[in-house]
Parts: C-alpha cells; sequence; structure tokens
C-alpha cells in the first residue's frame, strides 16, 4: 500500500468515526425528547381515561364522554403544542451537531493535508467568523432533488405525526377505540415519526460532512478530490 492510499484509508476511516459517533449521539438526544413527548401524552390519555371510568355507573367509557367538558378539544391541544415544542427542539439539536459536524471534519481533512504533504501549517487554524459563515451557508442550503430544506422535513414529519395522533384520538371519540389499542397505535407513530428523524439525521450528517471536506481542500488549493460516500438503508432515497 502506497503512503497515499494509507493515508486516504486513515481519513476515511477518521470520517467513518465521527459520522457514526455524531449520529449516534443526535439519536440518543432526540430519542430522550421524544420519549418525553410520547410519555407525556399517554399520561393525558390514560388519566383522562381512567377519570371517565370511575365516573361511568358501568366503568364503561363511551364516545360522547370524551366530548364532555372539552376533553378531546384539551387533549387535541396539547398534543399540537407539545409536537411544536419537539418540532423546535428538534431544529435546535440538528443545527448545533451539524455546525460540530462542520468544524470537526475540516479539522479531519486538515490534520489528513498537513500529513500528506508535510506541511503543518496544512492544520486547520482557530475557526475563524469566514469558516462560520461557510458553516452556515452549508446548513441553510437545500441540495436534495424535491427541493425541500431539512428543517422542512423536520416539520413535515412532525404534521404527518399530529395527523396520525388525532385521527388515534378520534377513532377514541367516534367509534369508542379501547384505551390499549389507542395506546398501541399512539407508540407506533412516535416511533414511526423517530425513524423518520433518523434518516433525516444521516442523510444531512453526509452532506455536511461531504461539504466541510470539500470546503477545506478548496482552501487548500486543491482541485481535485475522491468524493466517497457510505449509502444504506437508512440513507434518503430522495438525495
Amino acid at each position: 500500500m502506497s503512503k497515499r492510499n494509507y493515508w486516504e484509508k486513515r481519513l476515511q476511516e477518521q470520517a467513518d468515526i465521527l459520522f457514526n459517533k455524531s449520529a449516534l449521539d443526535i439519536d440518543k438526544e432526540l430519542a430522550l425528547k421524544y420519549r418525553q413527548a410520547l410519555n407525556e401524552t399517554l399520561d393525558d390519555i390514560t388519566d383522562l381515561w381512567d377519570k371517565l371510568q370511575k365516573e361511568q355507573a358501568d366503568g364503561q367509557v363511551r364516545p360522547n364522554d370524551l366530548y364532555r367538558y372539552n376533553r378531546y378539544f384539551v387533549i387535541k391541544n396539547n398534543i399540537n403544542d407539545r409536537l411544536k415544542r419537539l418540532g423546535l427542539a428538534e431544529q435546535s439539536v440538528y443545527r448545533r451537531k451539524f455546525m460540530n459536524m462542520y468544524y470537526d471534519m475540516q479539522e479531519i481533512v486538515g490534520n489528513y493535508l498537513a500529513l500528506l504533504t508535510k506541511k503543518p501549517e496544512m492544520k486547520n487554524p482557530v475557526f475563524t467568523m469566514e469558516q462560520k459563515k461557510a458553516a452556515e451557508k452549508v446548513l441553510e442550503s437545500v441540495w436534495c432533488a424535491d427541493g425541500k430544506h431539512w428543517s422542512n422535513r423536520i416539520w413535515s414529519s412532525k404534521d404527518k405525526l399530529q395527523a396520525s395522533l388525532e385521527k388515534g384520538l378520534m377513532d377514541c371519540v367516534s367509534r369508542g377505540v379501547p384505551k390499549d389499542v389507542v395506546v398501541s397505535q399512539f407508540k407506533d407513530s412516535f416511533n414511526s415519526s423517530f425513524n423518520d428523524a433518523d434518516r433525516i439525521v444521516r442523510t444531512e450528517l453526509t452532506n455536511v460532512q461531504n461539504q466541510a471536506a470539500k470546503d477545506r481542500y478548496k482552501e487548500a488549493g486543491i482541485k481535485k478530490y475522491k468524493y466517497l460516500a457510505d449509502i444504506d438503508n437508512r440513507t434518503s432515497q430522495i438525495c
């Protein structure tokens, strides 16, 4: 193996480690937020159901019971507010972690160039305002074929989750679906939304990582470079 191939392999290994760690860190942070939102929503359903059962002489909850005292609308509004907070929290996590990915990948590429060329000055300097602007430009770019920004994908996913939860809640009201069935549906809906978030994370992390490397090569005056990407079943097909 030539020296160049050795360092290319090392670069790819470090890039893979960075990617996997970043994706895992985001997943862990998002999982806590999704779990909290799910548990709060299930608490709303369970508490209401228990209260309604106590009010009925036969212990049976009927569809119309959920409409009394605007209980249905209270839970619906709670869900909507909760999903808005979840979406805003996701945006904050993504932006912070994507910025970190940009800086970390630039540092990895800078170290690689310094070793390959034996020019220590190729290593990254202290991050400048220009680099911050470059990172912001990458984060704000729309690059997928469908023309959607990653923040739009977050809210599209939240709209989908909201519609699913409202359908489950309406099933309670209109069809008298048992509480356990609704709880199971809500869990499935949150899990599906979390999987959507995971796809967004991995797709956008790949883009940020590649753009960071590309920008660093350009800064070093390199005009040609090899594009490498790992594609798996969690990478968005659209992008």
